[in-house]
């Protein structure tokens, strides 16, 4: 299966972080500014304005600064664009973009198994690439 070439400017890829298992783009970390979120507070990253260079990010607040055509998110081993408009798009829509339908904290609800089945699924997927 031909890749698509990582783009090293102006574009967002939405990437889930995990414990275990790291992306296969991690290979490739020159040019990238990897989760600059995590050096911001909630107001900047709110407030956050798109770097030249390409990010990886997690963060909604982020991935709603750019256009859907500007980001790329990883779906079973290539990257893809985002079905619907990311640039101003409410965090609820940002977070079912990048396949996270459960916002509230996950014990509650039936004791953090669905958010497990996503982590697990995103560090097979990972290994795999």
């Amino acid at each position: 299966m031909k890749k698509e070439p990582i783009i090293y400017e102006g574009i967002c890829y939405a990437l889930l972080r995990c414990k275990t298992v790291a992306h296969s783009i991690a290979r490739e970390r020159f040019d990238l500014v990897w989760y600059p979120e995590n050096g911001m507070s909630l107001l900047d990253q709110i407030q956050y304005r798109p770097y030249v260079k390409s990010v990886v990010s997690e963060s909604p607040w982020i991935i709603s600064c750019y256009d859907r055509e500007e980001v790329r998110l990883w779906d079973g081993g290539k990257w893809k664009m985002p079905d619907r408009q990311t640039y101003g798009a409410d965090i609820m829509n940002i977070l079912d973009i990048i396949g996270i339908d459960q916002t509230m904290a996950s014990t509650p609800l039936d004791g953090g198994r669905r958010m497990k089945k996503l982590v697990s699924k995103i560090e097979k997927e990972y290994k795999s690439s």
